[in-house]
């Protein structure tokens, strides 16, 4: 049944001006005891027919309130389009935690029948890490839900530690001396784990910011054979490079990709 509802969210997504498929999911959940859902599919596909100038009748609008109370698509985060498409919303971004994406059993089951939206997202945002084994890694990369995600951020955290001036420190000096803790979103086991595994080819762009990263992941970069179509590669800020090794990045991948 996950496998099915897989397939039909991935078509939906796929072609997402082509009501067709829309329809035919509608059918199959009005099949599974999903009466509602299906509604509201058949519905908004009904409505997004109308000629300009056609408004909905009260009894449309009735119905489209009630389906969308019955299939609580109001309880949607703020990364998600503001109200349902043919029955579905867009969400541009998915955000995860570490414990989220150790678990991609549950990651699975979760984006098919709670966030549908997840099939068309292009970006995965880690919020909390360091992610670092190979069933985060999998998460990403292997999920059906997850196919059309070209970018990833692995920004870290930054805490800001003001140093402890006195009354008549300068602002320049407080500054000066101020420090940052970092809290990664990935560190170098992970970094080597991901850019070892074939799904990084799909990505465009990869940032890895303020993850306290030092030379040895430039070396992890360098060796991935599946980075070839990065468009933006961010490591600047919050890490910690020295030497050659950072012309050594851009000979690889090409000033305007490295930032």
């Amino acid at each position: 049944m996950l496998d099915e509802r897989e397939a039909f969210l991935r078509a939906i997504f796929d072609s997402p001006d082509d009501d067709t498929p829309r329809l035919v999911y509608a059918d199959w959940l009005e099949e599974h005891d999903f009466p509602d859902h299906a509604g509201l599919i058949r519905i908004q596909c009904e409505l997004s027919k109308r000629k300009l100038g056609d408004h909905p009748t009260p009894e449309q609008y009735q119905r489209q309130a009630q389906l969308l109370r019955a299939v609580n698509l109001h309880d949607r985060p703020a990364v998600t389009s503001a109200f349902p498409n043919r029955g579905f919303r867009f969400a541009e971004d998915v955000l995860l935690t570490d414990n989220e994406l150790a678990d991609p059993v549950a990651l699975r089951e979760r984006a098919a029948t709670v966030r549908p939206e997840w099939f068309g997202a292009r970006r995965i945002v880690v919020t909390h890490g360091p992610i670092s084994s190979d069933e985060q890694i999998a998460s990403l990369f292997e999920l059906p839900c997850f196919e059309r995600v070209t970018e990833l951020d692995l920004t870290g955290r930054t805490t800001f530690l003001p140093f402890r001036s006195t009354e008549h420190s300068s602002v320049v000096e407080t500054l000066q001396h101020a420090e940052f803790r970092y809290e990664p979103a990935i560190g170098l086991p992970g970094l080597n784990r991901l850019v070892q595994h074939r799904g990084v080819r799909r990505l465009k762009r990869l940032l890895c910011h303020s993850n306290d990263l030092d030379n040895d992941a430039i070396g992890v970069l360098l060796r991935s054979p599946y980075l070839d179509r990065l468009e933006e590669l961010g490591l600047s800020r919050g890490n910690r490079f020295r030497g050659r090794v950072w012309q050594q990045l851009i000979e690889r991948f090409g000033e305007e990709v490295v930032s």
